[in-house]
């Protein structure tokens, strides 16, 4: 359903249709924030390089900056409008339908330890967040999902 981080980026065509959601979330956080996107994405271009050496070196260093910079951007903005999604912040219609049809496989798929984005880029752009997820509240609804 959706790939976070390089691992699975853009194998399968599955996989690539969920990129256009990323975009829309992108831009939903753009414009949530009040900033610029040049000063969001900068922010992410500035720790990408510490983001990357969470990754082997065949996937994370493989990528290029043109490759891996947008790929961590789409993928922490998507992460935490889903994130929001969850703990029933508001997040855009479209948006809230695209994460509440697809909220099982998105769930399993983030879930996944190869889907795991570094924490530093997620941190970097809750900066920007008027609002930023309640994780606390995540962490607790999302581990009474979870089979023992």
């Amino acid at each position: 359903m959706v790939a976070i981080g390089p691992y699975h980026h853009g194998r399968t065509p599955a996989l690539r249709q969920m990129e256009s959601t990323k975009h829309v979330a992108a831009w939903h956080f753009i414009n949530d924030s009040g900033r610029l996107v040049e000063e969001v994405y900068g922010a992410v271009c500035a720790v990408a390089d510490e983001a990357r050496s969470h990754y082997d070196e065949d996937k994370g260093r493989a990528l290029g900056d043109d490759d891996f910079n947008p790929m961590m951007f789409y993928d922490g903005c998507f992460l935490l409008q889903f994130l929001l999604h969850w703990v029933d912040e508001a997040v855009d219609p479209l948006l809230k339908d695209a994460f509440s049809s697809n909220c099982t496989s998105i769930s399993y798929d983030i879930a996944l330890l190869e889907n795991q984005l570094p924490w530093v880029v997620v941190q970097e752009l809750m900066r920007f967040m008027p609002t930023p997820p309640d994780l606390v509240r995540f962490t607790r609804e999302w581990k009474a999902t979870m089979q023992p």
